[in-house]
């Protein structure tokens, strides 16, 4: 019978355990070789394989049949997550000969530099594929010919996805996730560009992960259509821009609850400005979000001199609150005159920047706005790759071993 042996080996001069999984091949295979060893109870196999770093886990599944079933379950998923030791993280893609590989740093942190982790996951993309922010730990990409694909930057996992039955010839894709029911929902919105938004009403469509279902209709009661890359869920709701009509003012907050899949939208407050590139939706202490730059379009250290946060108060009154916070003095010359964009905000309200290219030295910018702190971090690691493509970072990222 084969034999397998788990090892934990006990560094001595590290507090962390160094976990080592080694497979003894004694005797001729046979078909109870795939259930657990009879020494080890199954919570105590999980509570130590969930102690291994998440690209280990796709090998561990191949183990064997017992090992897959244990190591696929949600009941694992919920457990590495709260050991997984590296969270949040930054998650780095870059586009390179039609590749696109990934890294991840640390996100909160007081270091002045970070090495980037490499990780070997690389898919085939085009110049115009459409990356939406993760959901607890997937993407959602999408191409040119409308493909869709779903994948774990760190396990290395993807899967091609069924194209929604849609005549219409554009489409945007946002992934997002319901803690409640623990499911991940693509919502897809095709369109077509040659009619005016007020005379058609697009399709959307929605698409629950790992299930045997295919694309349902979701209905809407406003003509709209998605402007901007990109999005966020929050608690379950995913938040995006949408257009209402040709001219550019018309904007408004789409809502696509992802455990009823139902469709609300919120106003855009008086007073804020066009949303447009320079701004972004973010996670304000579990809340909506819209980070702009004050007094200007163009964010840089000569131009920006404060940032308005708008804060979603009343999401069925359309109520909203406004906080202006003036950068501090160091901010000119940290930054220059290198235009940088809003990733987003961590959970210790840092607003967080990157140039827009590929630099050497690359750094982010932080601004912390509750004690009006800015630094900058270098970010290493990134050398070895030349491109000037535009990437692509998204904070909060958490490692994530769902089987997709």
């Amino acid at each position: 019978m084969k034999k397998l042996k788990l090892k934990k080996q006990l560094a001595s001069d590290d507090d962390d355990d160094r976990l080592t999984i080694s497979k003894c091949n004694t005797c001729t295979p046979s078909s109870s070789s795939s259930s657990l060893p009879d020494s080890i109870p199954p919570d105590v196999f999980t509570e130590i394989i969930s102690r291994l770093p998440a690209k280990s886990i796709p090998n561990c599944r191949r183990v064997s049949k017992s090992w897959a079933a244990t190591l696929r379950s949600s009941d694992f998923d919920e457990l590495f997550l709260t050991k997984s030791p590296n969270q949040p993280l930054i998650l780095f893609a870059f586009m390179i000969e039609s590749r696109l590989p990934f890294f991840t740093s640390p996100q909160d942190h007081e270091d002045s530099s970070l090495e980037a982790t490499l990780h070997r996951t690389y898919l085939q993309i085009d110049r115009f594929s459409k990356i939406t922010p993760p959901a607890r730990g997937l993407l959602c990409i999408e191409d040119k010919r409308r493909m869709l694909v779903i994948c774990n930057p760190i396990t290395g996992e993807s899967v091609i996805l069924p194209k929604p039955e849609s005549n219409l010839m554009w489409s945007r894709s946002v992934l997002g996730y319901e803690p409640v029911e623990k499911q991940f929902k693509v919502f897809c919105t095709t369109w077509s560009p040659h009619h005016p938004l007020n005379t058609t009403h697009g399709e959307h469509y929605v698409l629950t992960l790992g299930s045997k279902t295919n694309w349902r209709m979701v209905e809407s009661w406003k003509p709209f259509r998605p402007v901007f890359d990109g999005g966020i869920c929050i608690n379950g709701v995913l938040y995006y821009v949408g257009k209402l009509n040709c001219y550019p003012e018309d904007v408004v907050i789409v809502c696509f609850d992802v455990r009823f899949e139902k469709l609300s939208f919120i106003n855009k407050p008086k007073g804020m400005r066009q949303i447009q590139f320079d701004s972004r939706l973010v996670n304000h202490k579990g809340r909506l979000g819209v980070i702009q730059c004050s007094n200007s379009r163009k964010i840089t250290g000569s131009t920006t001199k404060s940032f308005d946060l708008w804060i979603l108060e009343d999401a069925k009154k359309h109520g909203w609150t406004k906080r202006i916070y003036v950068l501090p003095i160091p901010w000119r010359d940290m930054v220059g005159n290198t235009k940088l964009r809003v990733l987003g905000m961590t959970g210790t309200c840092e607003i967080l920047l990157s140039p827009y290219e590929l630099c050497d030295p690359y750094y982010l910018v932080y601004y912390n706005i509750e004690m009006n702190i800015v630094r900058k971090v270098e970010i290493r690691g990134f050398g070895s790759f030349k491109t000037r493509t535009i990437p692509h970072l998204f904070v909060d990222y958490v490692e994530d071993v769902k089987f997709i």
